[in-house]
């Protein structure tokens, strides 16, 4: 910037690379979270994504994420845990990280609602095509919208299920999403009954 936006010197830098055996990490932060805003970013070479606000935690673990990606074969996916003692969602803090601006709050919401619906069709679809890669892509921008918005049971299981479509796991993979789309589901009431204050 000001002469080179993010995606074209994403772009430079993987052509750059190529034949030198060298791929330096590159992540993407936005304030958009749409599911085309991280298609795009992908597509030009990041290898990450994440939307804003961020939070430090967030930030480190993607950095970790990214550096770790080509050696994560022999890690092990965590079980689902349907009895989780894990907040659904931390909305008091999330209230406090957008200065109580509930305006603000219904305008992620109403993209949330919307994006997340069609992130989860993507799961499900890659998932029944056997399509890992797309599985993960999928879970990985469900991950970040949730995570972002204090979604903590949410987020936790998009992160597992990005995991295990990592590693190519399907029965993993089938159990998490099950476990992300109940966690989804339970939220959907509390997120219109937030979206219908701000219009009252």
């Amino acid at each position: 910037m000001p002469s080179m936006g993010g995606l074209e010197a994403a772009t430079k830098i993987r052509q750059i690379e190529q034949g030198s055996g060298r791929r330096i990490p590159i992540l993407a932060m936005t304030a958009h979270a749409a599911l085309q805003d991280e298609k795009r970013c992908l597509d030009a070479g990041m290898d990450g994504y994440l939307t804003k606000p961020v939070r430090a935690e967030w930030l480190r673990k993607e950095i970790e994420r990214v550096i770790m990606k080509n050696k994560s074969a022999n890690e092990q996916v965590q079980p689902p845990n349907v009895t989780s003692s894990d907040m659904d969602w931390n909305l008091p803090d999330l209230l406090e990280q957008l200065d109580h601006d509930r305006v603000f709050l219904a305008e992620l919401l109403t993209v949330y609602r919307v994006d997340s619906q069609a992130g989860l069709q993507d799961a499900k679809n890659a998932l029944a095509a056997g399509d890992f890669a797309q599985l993960e892509r999928a879970a990985h921008t469900l991950k970040g919208m949730m995570r972002n918005l204090l979604m903590v049971r949410g987020g936790q299981a998009a992160s597992d299920l990005e995991a295990a479509a990592r590693q190519g796991k399907p029965e993993d993979a089938t159990a998490l999403l099950v476990l992300l789309e109940h966690a989804m589901e339970e939220l959907l009431p509390e997120v219109d009954a937030q979206l219908a204050e701000v219009k009252a």
